[in-house]
């Protein structure tokens, strides 16, 4: 079954372009706990709230760095696909992901009394970035095939 095609950039592009946003996001995220965190596992350990301390620097990094990032790949994502019924569930999941988060981090900014985990309640989409990776050599492959005519090996 052939995917549905992005609009504005070659399919490949924007799985590439996906891929290197996810990657950023994740890179950014570590580099949070590393150096703003360090010696600690995560910001939220066992489901525990962190120290206020933390808790204030978690929330200054969601709004000024994730939510900014997640926002940029959903809407490359919203951006490229026209029919919505054939978003790749991966796609899917990510976007399902990042608005239940901001729907959420929206709620409480307006009701401090709102109850808040301070992250979202799904976790980031585990299978998005192997469905990306599987993705872009599906499509390299596929360009392979086109410009030898001929079935190149998986």
């Amino acid at each position: 079954m052939r995917r549905l095609q992005p609009k504005s950039m070659s399919e490949i592009e924007f799985y590439r372009e996906l891929r290197e946003r996810t990657s950023l996001s994740f890179s950014v995220f570590q580099n949070f706990c590393r150096n703003v965190i360090p010696g600690r596992p995560g910001v939220f350990i066992f489901g525990q709230k962190p120290e206020p301390e933390i808790y204030a620097l978690w929330i200054e990094f969601v709004e000024t760095h994730i939510f900014p990032m997640n926002m940029e790949t959903a809407s490359l994502i919203v951006s490229n696909f026209q029919n919505f019924e054939k978003l790749p569930p991966e796609l899917e999941d990510f976007l399902d992901y990042h608005n239940d988060w901001i729907s959420e981090h929206a709620k409480w900014k307006a009701d401090n009394s709102y109850p808040y985990s301070g992250h979202a309640e799904r976790n980031f989409p585990a299978k998005l970035d192997g469905f990306i990776q599987r993705e872009i050599w599906r499509l390299y492959v596929a360009g392979l095939e086109e410009k030898y005519g001929k079935q190149v090996a998986h």
